[in-house]
């Protein structure tokens, strides 16, 4: 049942993310990137193991939809699902604040991770600049949305705790 319920808010939040989220721009530039604020979410509650494995699946999906380089997304979302979720234990888990920062900074890491590997295939990009008008505030963006859908998955994990009991 959780495969089914991951399976269908992957497919709605990358719909979210394309028509509406699109619209609304931050800075003129940035769409949120909702399947990471998933994974970094879905980690933190499930652990390292559960975290990298919706990471590589939301990850594959999304590339294949971008048209991109196929695993660079796959493997960054992967990368932050199993390193946030090696925090599972060391967190609160009804705590707003804890998925905001950590959504913030993960954002930050991945995102630049997910630059420097796209340079790394001759893309011509200047970190330097792309940090500074993109990945920050696409972090600040991230980590506004960020107890907003954390909200929701703790809502799922209740409910399906008490479809299991």
């Amino acid at each position: 049942m959780r495969f089914v319920i991951l399976a269908i808010s992957v497919i709605l939040l990358i719909a979210v993310q394309s028509t509406w989220l699109a619209e609304i721009e931050l800075f003129g530039l940035v769409k949120p990137d909702m399947i990471l604020i998933l994974v970094i979410a879905y980690g933190l509650y499930h652990g390292y193991y559960k975290g990298a494995f919706l990471g590589l699946i939301a990850g594959l999906f999304m590339d294949v939809l971008s048209g991109g380089v196929i695993g660079i997304g796959a493997l960054v979302k992967m990368a932050a699902g199993f390193s946030t979720g090696l925090l599972q234990k060391l967190i609160f888990k009804d705590n707003l604040l804890v998925p905001t920062l950590a959504v913030f900074l993960g954002t930050v890491i991945f995102e630049s991770f997910n630059l420097l590997m796209h340079i790394s295939f001759h893309a011509n990009y200047r970190f330097s600049l792309l940090f500074v008008s993109a990945i920050f505030p696409l972090a600040v963006y991230n980590s506004l949305l960020a107890p907003i859908l954390y909200y929701f998955l703790l809502r799922m994990e209740k409910y399906i705790a008490e479809r299991e009991a």
